[in-house]
């Protein structure tokens, strides 16, 4: 199946963690701004359900619930220290969206987060 790729759009994606572990399958947020060629890299931030309250900083919460556009169920945020570039062709949609101002803010906790950002690429290589 076609992903219908947008800046916001939650996918899937089989990503390791920042530590280059643990790799599964996970739900991101497009990032970047498009337009999208399917070889080309699109930069994602994986989201969890797993936020460590002693860094906040690393985290922007995602909207949940019934009726929420980014189809979340449970409370997660995009943890904002990793950054993945992906091509376009290996990733699955999950169909959600996510509102431009938490994109923004994904955007801007990125760039605040400066050199603890860990920024991977595809193929992502073992540790």
């Amino acid at each position: 199946m076609e992903v219908r790729l947008v800046q916001g759009r939650v996918v899937w994606a089989h990503v390791p963690d920042p530590q280059r572990r643990n790799p599964k399958t996970r739900r991101c947020v497009v990032i970047s701004p498009g337009p999208f060629e399917p070889d080309a890299p699109v930069e994602l931030v994986p989201v969890t359900g797993t936020i460590d309250p002693t860094y906040p900083e690393e985290y922007v919460e995602m909207e949940y619930g019934p009726g929420a556009l980014t189809k979340f169920t449970k409370r997660c945020a995009a943890h904002c220290v990793s950054v993945l570039s992906i091509p376009a062709s290996v990733l699955t949609e999950r169909g959600g969206i996510v509102k431009p101002k938490h994109v923004k803010q994904i955007l801007e906790r990125t760039v605040s987060l400066g050199d603890r950002v860990v920024r991977q690429s595809y193929p992502f290589d073992s540790p």
